[in-house]
This record gives C-alpha cells, sequence and structure tokens, in this order.
C-alpha cells in the first residue's frame, strides 16, 4: 500500500477526473457545429476544408489522456511517485492547451482561424508523408497528393495557411499564473524529458536510489513542486477545454 501523499498534491491530482468528465461532455457536442456558435461561422466561410475543431480535439484527448495518468499514479492508496517522470505527463497539458487556444483564438476572424487549422493539417499529412517513407523505405505519394489537393482547394478559395506559434510564445500570450512563471515550468518539463543536465539536477534531492523506499521522494520539496505544476496544468488545460465549450456554443448576434 502506499504512503500518505504531501496534501496539497492530493488535493490537486483529485480535480484531475471532473477535468476529464468535463472534456468528456464538451467534445460529445463537436460535429455538426450549431447556428450562432463560432463554428458555425467558421463552416460558413465556405471553403470545404477543416476548421479548427478535429485538430484541437485531438490535441486536448492526448493531454487529458496524459494527465489522467498522472492521477492514476499519485492517487491514494496505492500512490507510486516517480521522481521526475511525471513532469513528462504534466507537460502536455501546458504546450497543447495553448495551442488548443490559438487555434480556436475568438479575437481573430473565420479566415484567420481556417488558416491556422490549414497549416496544422498540412503539417501532420507532412510528417505523415515522412513517417510512411522512413517505414516503408520507399516513398509513398498519398499524403503528397492530399497535401497538394488540400493547397489547391485552399488557394481557390483564398486561404493561406499560419504556421502554428512556437510554445513559449503561446505561454506568454495565454499564461495562467504569470508569462515568466508559465514559461519556466514548460522549459523545466520539457528539459526533464531530454534528458537535460540542468533540469534534472534541480531535483537531484528527490531521487529514489535502488533499493531505497518512496519515503525519501514522499518527504522531500519536490512534492510541493509537483502540486504546483500539477495545479498550473489543469488551469491551463480547463481554460483551453472552456474555450472549446464557447467556440461551439450559440450566442445572440452571431
Amino acid at each position: 500500500m502506499g504512503e500518505p501523499i504531501f496534501a496539497p498534491l492530493e488535493a490537486a491530482v483529485s480535480k484531475i477526473p471532473p477535468l476529464k468528465t468535463r472534456f468528456e461532455s464538451v467534445s460529445q457536442d463537436v460535429g455538426l457545429p450549431l447556428i450562432g456558435s463560432l463554428a458555425w461561422q467558421d463552416l460558413r466561410a465556405g471553403w470545404g476544408g477543416d476548421g479548427p475543431v478535429s485538430q484541437v480535439t485531438i490535441k486536448l484527448s492526448v493531454a487529458v489522456d496524459h494527465i489522467f495518468a498522472w492521477h492514476c499514479l499519485a492517487t491514494p492508496p496505492k500512490a507510486m511517485l516517480p521522481a521526475q517522470a511525471h513532469l513528462t505527463l504534466l507537460r502536455p497539458a501546458l504546450e497543447l492547451a495553448v495551442q488548443s487556444r490559438w487555434l480556436l483564438d475568438p479575437s481573430v476572424d473565420s479566415a484567420t482561424r481556417i488558416g491556422r487549422a490549414l497549416w496544422q493539417r498540412l503539417d501532420n499529412l507532412e510528417w505523415t508523408r515522412k513517417v510512411e517513407d522512413e517505414a516503408k523505405n520507399v516513398p509513398g505519394s498519398g499524403p503528397v497528393e492530399k497535401m497538394q489537393a488540400l493547397r489547391d482547394k485552399a488557394a481557390s478559395s483564398g486561404v493561406a495557411p499560419t504556421q502554428m506559434v512556437d510554445t513559449v510564445s503561446l505561454l506568454k500570450r495565454f499564461p495562467q499564473q504569470s508569462p515568466s512563471y508559465d514559461v519556466t515550468a514548460w522549459w523545466y518539463t520539457s528539459g526533464v524529458l531530454h534528458g537535460q543536465a540542468w533540469a534534472a539536477l534541480l531535483s537531484e534531492n528527490e531521487v529514489v536510489r535502488a533499493g531505497a523506499s518512496m519515503s525519501t521522494y514522499r518527504t522531500s520539496a519536490n512534492e510541493p513542486v509537483a502540486a504546483a505544476l500539477t495545479e498550473l496544468a489543469l488551469r491551463h488545460l480547463g481554460r483551453a477545454i472552456e474555450d472549446l465549450h464557447e467556440y461551439l456554443e450559440p450566442k445572440p448576434g452571431r
């Protein structure tokens, strides 16, 4: 049986299942857009390609899946807290939430949102081409043909792709605590993910040595950090989910 964990961390991870339920509820409304919603406005632009909903739904699904895995690890009575791996489970909530908010941005017009979604679609097809070519060791034409067809359709409708802004810039644009705090959290979680010494050494006193119990980690200073990062990830992901809800929700005057 797991040992007691830091109370603020336990409180933070307890918020994850309701967030997951909220996302599942909101994502059920993805489909034919309701008249008066931003999704409906984007569809009325009439270029015949994807708006941001499909891309955002995938991004948020991935983020929710990762943060729920952290909930499963950290929830008593069988909490198994890793020394650093939880940071890699929180990182997608930071990155994918702000990417989703940028794609759904209500402060820009439909043409801008559609252009952003178009670039995402083309980028996904380009990665599909790379993976298929590498796996088969023979270049395939499927993704290339789809990319060209998509570009032609967009060009005929006057739609131009707009490249995704980098994550640091997006965190500064959509902060949940402060731009500097959010960016530092992103750099830290990214550093751990990539095994960078500067990030790993920040947690050196929390590493559980071979043969030791988890109690050494659980009484370390990392639990407050884990709680703070969990709360930050929840705020980012929760805001993105509500942005998706507002994108799908009809409003008078639209």
